[in-house]
C-alpha cells in the first residue's frame, strides 16, 4: 500500500507485518495472517514432526506467533 501527500512523493506503509513462529528444530514458519500461519505450521509439523500432528491446537500455536516487519524484497 502506498501513501502519498500533496508534495508529490510517496512511500510504502511502514506497518506491513508478517507473522512467524520459530520452531525448536530451527525452521521458521511464516504467514501473512493467522490462517496462512496455521496452514504453514500444520504442513511443517506433518513433514518434520509427524508425532505432533493433531496434538497442537490452533490457539496454542498462534499464541507462539510474533509479528515482524515484512521483507521488502
Amino acid at each position: 500500500m502506498a501513501l502519498s501527500c500533496d508534495l508529490g512523493w510517496s512511500f510504502l506503509a511502514y506497518d506491513q507485518r508478517v507473522k512467524q513462529i520459530p520452531c525448536v528444530c530451527g525452521y521458521v514458519v511464516k504467514g501473512e495472517d493467522d490462517d496462512e500461519l496455521w496452514h504453514n505450521a500444520q504442513a511443517h509439523m506433518r513433514q518434520d514432526h509427524p508425532d505432533l500432528e493433531g496434538k497442537v491446537s490452533r490457539a496454542d500455536l498462534l499464541a507462539q506467533a510474533e509479528e515482524i516487519p515484512k521483507p521488502t524484497s
